[in-house]
């Protein structure tokens, strides 16, 4: 396990799974799956915005 910080350069709104999916090379659907099984965690609620930062960890 890997805990990987995301710092946004701008402070805009932007939809957090969608940004972990693209970043990890996943599919939006595959990163929402592991959301659920439990395997993508973060303090933070990654369904909706943020314009903050996220931090998550991704079990594989």
């Amino acid at each position: 396990m890997e805990q990987r910080p995301c710092t946004p350069l701008a402070r805009r709104p932007v939809r957090p799974l969608r940004l972990i999916a693209d970043g990890c090379g996943l599919s939006r659907a595959e990163a929402e799956r592991l959301l659920t099984e439990g395997n993508l965690i973060s303090a933070a609620r990654l369904s909706g915005k943020l314009s903050g930062d996220v931090t998550f960890m991704l079990k594989r």
